[in-house]
């Protein structure tokens, strides 16, 4: 386990440097672009050697998250958030890849590439913060490593419950938030539904992963047996709680809408609708169970 996280410690100091070394790059590029000027070729291919293995960290990362939650069978919140936000930013590679493939056939053509960099450029301050965040994780789990400090697992496997209600908490929080930048983006109403709907898929994935992982830990058990008193209390409240909390927001975004007091996107209604339940079941759950 030290050597795995001390690794992930250096691939973290590592990607810092080439998210600078790719920001400072691209920088060049799009003043060659703006100016007129030949772009040579070993910048382009340092940038894609740089992404590639940006990349890859990223998968380890993700691999260095699990590893450290076996290992200590804890809840951290910065854990989970480190896990969120790798699979955001791993997605936003995808995205600069296809930004920068786009950005080299309009320059062919002569077309304005303005908007296309700003994408790039926002997506790079994500790939900063995911290597902060994992930065922060590797030096905590390296102070309780060095302690000893494995902690015991609670009663129905509690550790595993909280995590995913975290992972839950901040998948729904970034959602919201890049939902509504999206929203108020100013893109095209016909690439927005799909773009919504891409970006639900991409935050509900690392949640779906620790549930699904949380089912397959309870696969050899019945249905009853899955919580604890407390858990089952926890749960079914939290769910109370959403409920109420969701049909009274319902009530006011309707009348608001009613009355023409604000204006919702149709097809950002239900992604956001989603996100918000999401966030008020996992929030209400998690303070429950963590309350004495």
């Amino acid at each position: 386990m030290k050597f795995i996280n001390r690794l992930s410690t250096v691939l973290s100091i590592i990607m810092l440097c080439l998210i600078a070394g790719n920001i400072l790059l691209l920088s060049d590029i799009k003043t060659a672009i703006q100016t007129g000027s030949a772009i040579q070729e070993w910048m382009s291919f340092t940038v894609a050697i740089f992404l590639i293995i940006i990349g890859l960290s990223h998968l380890f990362a993700i691999l260095n998250s699990v590893k450290l939650f076996l290992h200590f069978r804890n809840d951290s919140l910065l854990r989970s958030a480190t896990f969120v936000i790798c699979f955001f930013s791993l997605f936003l590679l995808a995205v600069d890849v296809m930004m920068l493939s786009d950005i080299g056939h309009e320059y062919i053509a002569g077309y304005d590439t303005t908007d296309e960099w700003r994408i790039v450029f926002a997506g790079h301050a994500v790939h900063v913060v995911f290597a902060l965040l994992l930065l922060f994780q590797c030096i905590a789990a390296n102070r309780l490593i060095s302690k000893n400090s494995e902690l015991t697992t609670a009663v129905k496997d509690e550790a595993l419950f909280l995590t995913v209600t975290q992972i839950g908490i901040v998948s729904a929080i970034l959602g919201l938030i890049c939902l509504f930048l999206l929203s108020g983006a100013g893109l095209p109403q016909k690439h927005l539904g799909g773009l919504y709907f891409l970006l639900c898929i991409v935050f509900i994935l690392p949640y779906g992963l620790a549930t699904g992982y949380w089912f397959f830990t309870k696969r050899k058990e019945y249905p009853a047996d899955w919580y604890d008193e407390k858990q089952f209390a926890d749960i079914s409240l939290g769910a109370f709680v959403t409920l109420l909390s969701t049909i009274f927001i319902a009530l006011v975004i309707y009348c608001l809408l009613t009355f023409r007091i604000i204006d919702i996107n149709t097809s950002l209604w239900f992604p956001e609708y989603f996100m918000l339940s999401l966030l008020l079941f996992s929030g209400s759950t998690l303070y429950l169970s963590k309350r004495v």
